[in-house]
């Protein structure tokens, strides 16, 4: 590992202020159970076994087995995506879509849980980097490995990178990842987050979750709202972070939509929603979200 930071003041204190409210678990998100159903009738048994709200630990019991067969690693897949996408009205559109555009996607996931059970979160991403499943990108696919390393392991954890991390380290350290399957970019933020779980003696989850939790920078479905009653005012980049990924959610949702609108309205809605995020970085002075 080189070039590791140390552990930013922002982190201690976000790790300072978790621990003064007794180290709450992150929030489990609700969901919507026949919208899964309906896009993924073939599983839809499995679903309906799945709690709802759906907390990590929830999903991280769908992992035990998950090694047994191409079929479990796809239900453990199943459960994070779910978990992953929470109360978000496309979740399942997007998961059966990604499903659909593969035939190897079962066998694929289960090898990308057994490389990285077997040599870490680095492992299965470049796995999964290899073999990539359409539609799958670097956010929710690192959901996915973050529960195939399981607390006994010894490997290398395989932390969760989304948007919302990725600004937070753009802001906080003199680097920003790539959400674009630079493996080396993934190898250097697990060697990050490990030396920073190491520094505050938290597993690396914790670490990661801190990070997306005050790079929010307002209450969501993933965030305890008790936080953000005692936070002090937040500044206009977490703001202006926080409505660019909503923003970018909208897009995504708008997606599952374009089969029922005309070719004008799809270039209405992407002139609009580039407007949008043109006012809100001349007006936070932050750079420009692309992922």
């Amino acid at each position: 590992m080189t070039d590791l930071h140390p552990v930013p003041p922002e982190l201690l204190l976000a790790h300072e202020r978790w621990t003064a409210r007794d180290r709450p678990a992150q929030p489990a998100p609700h969901w919507f159970p026949h919208r899964w159903t309906a896009r993924l009738p073939e599983h839809a048994d499995f679903i309906d076994t799945l709690p709802n709200p759906i907390s990590r630990e929830a999903v991280a019991s769908q992992f035990v087995d998950a090694g047994d067969s191409d079929e479990a690693a796809l239900r453990a897949f199943l459960a994070a995506m779910i978990w992953g996408h929470g109360r978000n009205g496309y979740g399942a559109y997007r998961t059966a879509a990604v499903l659909a555009a593969s035939d190897h996607a079962g066998e694929w996931l289960s090898e990308a849980l057994q490389t990285t059970r077997a040599a870490g979160g680095p492992a299965g991403f470049e796995y999964l980097a290899k073999h990539r499943l359409k539609g799958l990108g670097v956010a929710f696919a690192t959901k996915y490995l973050y529960f195939c390393v399981t607390p006994e392991s010894k490997v290398t954890p395989a932390p969760i990178l989304d948007r919302i991390v990725r600004h937070w380290l753009a802001t906080h350290t003199d680097w920003q990842p790539r959400l674009d399957w630079r493996i080396a970019d993934y190898q250097r933020y697990c060697d990050l987050v490990v030396h920073w779980s190491d520094q505050l003696t938290e597993p690396a989850g914790t670490v990661e979750y801190l990070m997306f939790a005050s790079g929010l920078g307002t209450a969501s479905q993933w965030t305890d709202s008790r936080e953000h009653a005692t936070r002090p005012p937040l500044n206009s980049n977490a703001d202006a972070n926080a409505v660019l990924a909503a923003l970018d959610e909208a897009a995504d949702a708008f997606e599952a939509l374009t089969e029922d609108v005309t070719p004008e309205d799809a270039e209405d809605f992407e002139r609009g929603l580039r407007a949008l995020k043109r006012i809100v970085v001349a007006r936070s002075h932050c750079g420009p979200q692309t992922n």
